[in-house]
């Protein structure tokens, strides 16, 4: 909830897009969370509307876009290391 009052009333591009980003992410976790709850197994693909609501806002999705690549580096890189 936190994540959307923020993207609602953000007015810049990045803070707007990070705050989509954290959005999914709290919707990925918590769709997983409840999946495992009743099912025992992980949630599919969990669908991805945040990149709409920066369109509605007036904000292209393009940053956004970039914030997801530069986690899955980040991501790659990490479990490399831990390897």
């Amino acid at each position: 909830d936190s994540y959307m009052k923020a993207l609602t009333l953000a007015k810049d591009k990045k803070l707007a897009s990070l705050c989509a980003y954290m959005a999914r992410q709290c919707d990925k976790k918590f769709q997983n969370y409840r999946a495992m709850s009743v099912f025992k197994k992980e949630a599919g693909k969990v669908p991805d509307h945040y990149p709409e609501l920066l369109k509605q806002k007036g904000f292209d999705k393009d940053y956004y876009k970039e914030l997801i690549e530069e986690c899955a580096t980040y991501n790659s890189f990490v479990a490399q290391l831990n390897k």
